[in-house]
């Protein structure tokens, strides 16, 4: 697995592409003032010779981040990202015995289907003058570069076109594979090559899409790499320094203590630019609980008013009693003092830029190992054949203007010590410190409710967590049908072990050493936290031990050790809940999902699940991403219709 140059790229490195653009931008004036025809061309050929980076190579590149823009394809060439303007795909310009650098998706192929975070791409050539495909395509020249990236398993680079504020500009979506390729007839007849690319975990701002009925994290994740046999530590409350029951209470104070309504300026001037908007119905919903920013409510649609029962509530609460269960305050406990061996937090004390130094130290050490064993494994080979550079752990998960670089499926970990005071330490609190973006709630023509921003969104900003009320799977189990629509399961973390039981150990450390996977649970939980209808099982594990203790149902024992990764918590946000759950569903979502350790929820089975923006969004534009339900159980309404629009629409949420 490749892995982001971006934490490693020098002063030197951002400071040489910001001279780099600044003077072929300068260079592009001087030239339209001189009337000069296609002056970004001009000015690439130009100045290219001297200014961009040599020779051509795969992955990141050093000074460049996700999630960057560009205002031209000159722009993207001059700083040796895709050097060929008229061509979506940059191939190697005398060989094809290797892969495609780079591509462009700029949806000028009617066949291309984008979803995100995987998307068909459409090869290259015979297209006519009316946009159609009036040609065969072969595999030869970019389409035969492609295949080769697909046969070598080499990163693409991915930038995608999109107009904002009516000029088209280029974003930087990061590394993407090649995991399927065919050829067959296009829409208008004639055949195309296709490909379909999928997000490099942790490498492009495309997030996991959700998988199923409660929202769950996806079952085809790529980049788990941990040993489930390994001894749990046994949990001792005088090593953790505090009782049980003390830990709950720090969670049960920190969940339910709401902030004071705030009063500072720019609360202060939000309210008052609220007065007199058309379809103005609440000006706060969240009644001061968001502290930055007020929560309106719109509705110029409808008669419809907002559910006078919902509780607007800013972070997670326990559902009546449940914090008093001896058996979830235990389990609860275990798995804090499991993070917190695993992030060294006796040395750290809850620093997570601390944690990722350390994290990249543990790379260094794989890597050395790596390079003395690459004649004899495949893993290590394949290791070996990448830039050290891109294979350490970022240093920072937010750039300065506190926007996402990466998305990580092993959990971002933010900073929560009490010596946590720097700036940097600062940035790395966005889920933490909470709402920023002055977000509405307002009535849709065919979806109900929905989320939008009032302010341009850029891409990687931290939009909200989705929270609620803490429940248990087995009491989510018991809510009627309709009720569970805004149910979100806590199992992100469950799919990635479930995902490493599928795939065995081998082949995995090229993609992810062990040591950065979160330790998974202390399988398996308490039969009493779970369903009464998982008690009676026959089935057994591989190591012969009966899993009708482990509160599983099976009908063979690969499914049932399957079971066992099932989640324990999940939030309902029917009734109490904070402005996430009124984000509607789209089959090609403008947010993604990502786990993040912050607050007192750091853990697998409690965490935050956050929402971040995968594009540029224009304000008051709908907020959405992809529910991904799933029928489960038969229990699943098939008559959920999707109205989203979008070209690649499903015509379902299921």
């Amino acid at each position: 697995m490749t892995t982001s140059t971006l934490e490693v790229s020098s002063d030197e490195d951002f400071a040489r592409v910001r001279s780099t653009l600044e003077r072929y931008r300068q260079h592009v004036q001087e030239l339209i003032t001189q009337k000069q025809s296609k002056p970004d061309m001009v000015a690439y050929k130009e100045l290219g010779p001297q200014l961009t980076p040599s020779p051509d190579r795969h992955g990141h590149l050093p000074g460049i981040r996700v999630g960057d823009s560009f205002n031209s394809r000159g722009e993207m060439a001059i700083l040796g990202l895709h050097r060929q303007i008229l061509r979506g795909i940059f191939m190697p310009p005398k060989t094809l015995t290797v892969g495609a650098y780079a591509i462009v998706l700029s949806g000028v192929y009617t066949d291309d289907e984008d979803q995100g975070d995987c998307f068909w791409y459409t090869g290259e050539g015979g297209l006519g003058n009316n946009g159609q495909q009036v040609k065969d395509q072969e595999f030869t020249n970019g389409n035969l570069a492609l295949r080769r990236s697909f046969e070598q398993k080499t990163p693409v680079r991915v930038f995608r076109g999109s107009k904002v504020k009516g000029a088209l500009k280029y974003t930087y979506e990061g590394l993407y594979k090649v995991m399927e390729v065919k050829r067959e007839p296009s829409r208008d007849g004639a055949l195309v090559c296709k490909f379909r690319l999928e997000g490099v975990p942790g490498e492009s701002s495309a997030s996991c899409k959700v998988e199923s009925k409660r929202m769950k994290s996806p079952e085809k994740v790529r980049i788990l790499k941990n040993k489930l046999g390994r001894t749990t530590e046994t949990l001792m409350d005088n090593k953790l320094g505090r009782t049980t029951e003390t830990l709950m209470d720090n969670k049960r104070k920190t969940f339910s203590t709401e902030e004071s309504a705030g009063s500072s300026p720019r609360r202060q001037w939000l309210l008052e630019s609220l007065k007199g908007r058309p379809g103005l119905l609440i000006q706060d919903i969240s009644r001061g609980v968001e502290p930055r920013v007020p929560v309106p409510v719109f509705n110029e649609v409808n008669a419809l008013v907002m559910d006078p029962d919902f509780e607007y509530i800013s972070d997670y609460v326990w559902a009546d009693g449940l914090d008093q269960d001896p058996l979830l305050i235990k389990v609860i406990a275990e798995e804090d003092y499991r993070m917190r061996s695993h992030t060294m937090y006796s040395l750290h004390e809850g620093c997570g830029i601390a944690f990722n130094a350390w994290m990249r130290q543990a790379d260094q050490r794989w890597y050395q190992r790596a390079q003395e064993c690459a004649h004899e494994y495949e893993w290590a080979a394949s290791v070996t054949a990448q830039s050290p550079m891109n294979l350490m752990t970022p240093l920072e998960s937010y750039n300065e203007e506190g926007l996402l670089l990466l998305t990580e499926s092993c959990g971002i970990h933010e900073c929560g010590g009490v010596n946590c005071t720097s700036s940097t330490c600062m940035r790395n609190m966005q889920v933490t410190q909470g709402i920023k973006l002055p977000l509405e709630i307002f009535m849709t023509k065919q979806k109900g409710w929905g989320v939008r921003c009032a302010e341009a969104v850029p891409s990687g900003t931290f939009v909200c967590s989705y929270v609620g009320e803490l429940m248990t799977e087995a009491a989510a189990s018991g809510l009627e049908q309709g009720a569970d629509h805004y149910l979100f399961s806590l199992d992100f973390f469950m799919y990635l072990f479930k995902e490493l039981h599928l795939r065995g150990f081998d082949g995995l450390e090229s993609e992810v050493p062990a040591h950065r996977v979160p330790p998974h649970p202390a399988l398996p939980f308490p039969v009493a936290l779970m369903e009464a209808s998982y008690r009676d099982s026959t089935c057994y594990n591989k190591n012969g031990q009966s899993l009708g203790d482990m509160g599983l149902t099976a009908s063979t024992s690969h499914v049932g050790v399957l079971n066992a990764f099932r989640p324990l918590l999940t939030v309902n946000a029917e009734k109490r809940g904070n402005i996430a759950r009124f984000i509607n569903h789209s089959c090609n979502g403008n947010l993604a999902i990502q786990g993040v350790f912050a607050r007192q929820a750091r853990s697998v089975v409690l965490y935050y699940i956050c929402l971040f923006a995968v594009r540029d969004i224009p304000a008051m534009t709908e907020f959405t991403y992809d529910y991904g339900y799933q029928i489960q159980g038969g229990k699943g309404e098939r008559g959920m219709l999707c109205n989203c629009e979008e070209p690649a629409c499903r015509g379902s949420l299921l």
